[in-house]
């Protein structure tokens, strides 16, 4: 019952990356644990967590199976679909990285470096180079 109603949810975001995204929201970055409150209806908190962490997980592991070029397209989808203009989220994400905190916990460090180092890229190749948005610097 419960992964049903999940996929009900999960579709609701068209991309691999927004889907990623989606179920690292719903952890608690304090606890470690997750919750969707609408899950509750058909599983206990422990049960929704559990499931939580083992969609976060496939998510994360079909993310890094994603070609680098699948990558690509996949987060410009995603970056077009957010309500902000991509450039300004490329340029945000070079300096912050908020994309560390997508990892799944119990992760291991050579995945959690390749899907850093794939993400760097990505920016990098995305991000043009003399970035029209940026107010010229006064001194």
């Amino acid at each position: 019952m419960i992964e049903e109603y999940w996929q009900e949810i999960i579709e609701m975001a068209p991309t691999a990356f927004g889907k990623l995204v989606y179920v690292a929201s719903l952890r608690d970055e304090n606890k470690g644990t997750y919750q969707h409150y609408a899950l509750e209806e058909c599983a206990t908190r422990e049960e929704g967590d559990h499931f939580l962490t083992h969609m976060h997980r496939q998510l994360f592991y079909g993310w890094l199976n994603l070609s680098l070029e699948e990558q690509v397209a996949d987060l410009t989808l995603y970056l077009h679909d957010l309500p902000a203009e991509p450039n300004v989220v490329l340029e945000t994400w070079r300096k912050v990285e908020p994309f560390g905190f997508y990892v799944p916990a119990g992760a291991g460090r050579g995945d959690r470096e390749l899907f850093l180092t794939d993400l760097r890229i990505i920016v990098d190749l995305l991000t043009p180079d003399e970035p029209s948005f940026l107010p010229e610097a006064t001194t």
